[in-house]
């Protein structure tokens, strides 16, 4: 009797339609930044501009401007991050699960059911009561109507188990805290991926700050050139957009790749094989080799001495297809 050949199903990637939504939140609230910041500095350049390298005063007032930018900005990114961070993952997992019930549709006879997960994401949950509390007791404070607006009280996932992050530093998809292992797999990848995603929104704010506030301080110390900071402003806006598209691609291909895994796992799933990427002009030599290497569901492809999945690493857009024997 002829054996028959496995059935090899290809899964498809992130949604191109939620990078584009979490890009173009993300960019509205840094151009709101980036202008106010622009014309908050130039008016004052143009109102101090004969005083700033001769005196103090003017110097230490734009500090306390800049700052004061700083303060607002921080915390209008920190105030939607929680709501944008949870969309966003929420929005992978219903993709994800939808994508495997069509799969299973197609072969109920050879895999596990699909079990739906429930969103009542308890430490989720946990980390809104904490950021409600934390403005009670800032309502009980005895603060002037200036020091309400720029000292309110930002909501920190202390709960999570998050470090700072940036375009180098993404090696491991989530951190998952050790008190979370027992729970749902499925739910530990949600809230992780919640976790990091409110980090790296928050950290938008300030890096741009940074820059800004670095920016000027030279700009001050040569003199005071109006045009040349104008341009170099220009140049931190820049960056911080292509960052925000980094951060926007590169997050939700792992929160799919993660919730895709686990998926495919709990439906029985053992083998997978690996697909190099045809998009782009470069590509990683290494995974580019892995083609067609056949790797365990459970542990990933053994890529230069580190097990990974398909879009774990920065910028990868390689995929993969389920063995069904």
């Amino acid at each position: 009797m002829k054996r028959r050949k496995p059935i090899e199903i290809p899964i498809k990637q992130e949604s191109a339609a939620s990078v584009a939504w979490y890009t173009s939140k993300l960019m509205l609230l840094k151009n709101a930044m980036s202008r106010d910041y622009l014309l908050s500095i130039k008016s004052f350049y143009k109102e101090n501009s004969s005083y700033l390298v001769k005196d103090d005063d003017p110097i230490i007032r734009l500090n306390q401007m800049i700052d004061e930018l700083g303060e607002k900005w921080s915390r209008a990114f920190n105030s939607r991050s929680l709501k944008l961070a949870r969309k966003v993952i929420l929005d992978a997992n219903r993709a994800s699960q939808k994508k495997f019930e069509n799969i299973y549709k197609r072969y109920p006879d050879k895999l596990i059911e699909p079990q739906k997960l429930q969103e009542n994401i308890t430490l989720v949950d946990t980390l809104e009561r904490q950021i409600k509390e934390e403005n009670e007791q800032f309502k009980k404070q005895q603060l002037t109507p200036v020091q309400k607006i720029l000292k309110q009280p930002l909501p920190e996932p202390g709960f999570f188990e998050v470090v700072e992050f940036n375009e180098h530093q993404f090696k491991n998809p989530f951190i998952i805290k050790p008190n979370m292992v027992e729970r749902n797999a499925k739910v530990n990848i949600i809230e992780s991926g919640i976790a990091e995603n409110v980090a790296l929104i928050k950290s938008i704010p300030k890096q741009y700050h940074e820059q800004v506030q670095g920016a000027v301080m030279r700009n001050v110390a040569v003199g005071g050139n109006a045009q040349k900071l104008v341009a170099e402003l220009s140049k931190i806006s820049d960056r911080s957009s292509k960052r925000i598209k980094l951060i926007a691609n590169d997050q939700i291909a792992k929160a799919t790749a993660l919730l895709d895994q686990q998926e495919a796992i709990e439906m029985g799933f053992t083998k997978a094989i690996w697909k190099k990427s045809i998009a782009g002009k470069t590509h990683r030599k290494t995974h580019a080799e892995a083609n067609n290497k056949e790797f365990d569901i459970k542990k990933g492809c053994l890529i230069e001495g580190e097990y990974i999945m398909p879009r774990w690493k920065i910028n990868c857009k390689c995929s993969y297809k389920l063995i069904l024997k």
